[in-house]
C-alpha cells in the first residue's frame, strides 16, 4: 500500500508540473513566447514548438538569449509539488545550478585583485629618485609592471625548430589563428593567439600548457616558457600569461580548471 501511495504522489507530481514546465522564450522587444521545449537554431531561425504541437519560427537574432537562459534557470511559474497530500511550489524544491562567471566576469574579479608596485613613502631629501619615482606605467608595461607582451615587436624567433613545433602542436589541435615570434628572452617565445570566445580563451590555455611541455620535453633549456598573448576580438586583449612549466603541470595534469587558471595568473 506503502508503494501504491507513493507511485501515485510521483505520477500526480509529475502530472501538475509538466505543463507549468514549459520553456518561456523573451523577444528583444519585451514580449514572450511560452513553448514546449528550447528552441532550435535552423540558418538564421529559431524553430519553436508551442503547446498545442504547431511549430512557429522567429528570426534567431530576435531573440533574447541571456534572459531567455536565466528565465529558464529560476522561474518555475505556478508549478507545484504533491506530496502527502500536501502541495508545494516547485520553486522551493528545485533549486537553480548557480551562474557560471563569463569570461568578461573573470577579467574583473582578476582585474579587482591587480594592485601596482608600492612606491616608497618615506619623506625626506634621503630617500633616493627610485625611492621617490612611481612606478613605471605605459605602453610598455602592465598593471603589475610585468612587461606588456603586446608591445614587444614581432621579431622572428631564432630557433625554427621550435617555432615549427610550437606551429605544428597549436594547429593540430585546432588553433590555427596563432603565430610565434621572439618573446622577453630567447628561450621563451611570444605565442600570439586569436581569440573570439569564451571557451577559445580556456582552449588556447590548455593547447599552450600541453605544447610547452610536450616541446620542452625534447628541447630542455632552450624552451623554458612562453610568453603567451591572447588577442580578443578587434583590438581588445583578453590576456597574457608568463607561462612556465610548472603552471602549465597545475592545468595539464587537472589540478586546477581553466577558469580558475585565468584568475589567477592573467595579466593586463
Amino acid at each position: 500500500m506503502h508503494l501504491l501511495r507513493n507511485t501515485v504522489v510521483f505520477l500526480l507530481a509529475f502530472l501538475v508540473t509538466l505543463p507549468a514546465l514549459a520553456y518561456k522564450i523573451y523577444l528583444k522587444d519585451g514580449s514572450f513566447v511560452v513553448a514546449q521545449e528550447k528552441y532550435k537554431i535552423v540558418g538564421d531561425k529559431a524553430i519553436l514548438t508551442l503547446g498545442n504541437g504547431t511549430q512557429v519560427s522567429y528570426d534567431a537574432a530576435e531573440i533574447d538569449v541571456e534572459r531567455t537562459n536565466n528565465s529558464n534557470q529560476t522561474d518555475y511559474g505556478s508549478a507545484i509539488i504533491v506530496n502527502d497530500g500536501k502541495a508545494e511550489p516547485l520553486a522551493k524544491k528545485l533549486k537553480p545550478e548557480p551562474k557560471k562567471a563569463t569570461l568578461s566576469d573573470l577579467i574583473k574579479q582578476r582585474k579587482a585583485g591587480i594592485r601596482r608596485p608600492e612606491v616608497s613613502q618615506r619623506s625626506g631629501s634621503a630617500a633616493s629618485s627610485a625611492e621617490t619615482k612611481p612606478a613605471v606605467t605605459g605602453p610598455t608595461v602592465t598593471a603589475t609592471g610585468a612587461s606588456d607582451f603586446g608591445s614587444l615587436k614581432e621579431t622572428t624567433h631564432s630557433n625554427g625548430e621550435i617555432v615549427s613545433e610550437i606551429q605544428q602542436y597549436f594547429r593540430s589541435q585546432g588553433v590555427a589563428e596563432m603565430a610565434v615570434y621572439r618573446g622577453t628572452t630567447e628561450t621563451r617565445p611570444l605565442v600570439q593567439v586569436n581569440t573570439n570566445s569564451e571557451a577559445a580563451v580556456f582552449r588556447a590555455l590548455t593547447v599552450a600548457s600541453n605544447a610547452l611541455l610536450e616541446i620542452r620535453a625534447r628541447h630542455g633549456q632552450a624552451l623554458t616558457g612562453f610568453d603567451l598573448l591572447l588577442k580578443g576580438v578587434g583590438a581588445s586583449r583578453a590576456g597574457q600569461f608568463s607561462l612556465d612549466p610548472n603552471m602549465a603541470s597545475e592545468l595539464v595534469d587537472k589540478k586546477i580548471e581553466a577558469a580558475s587558471f585565468f584568475v589567477k595568473y592573467v595579466d593586463f
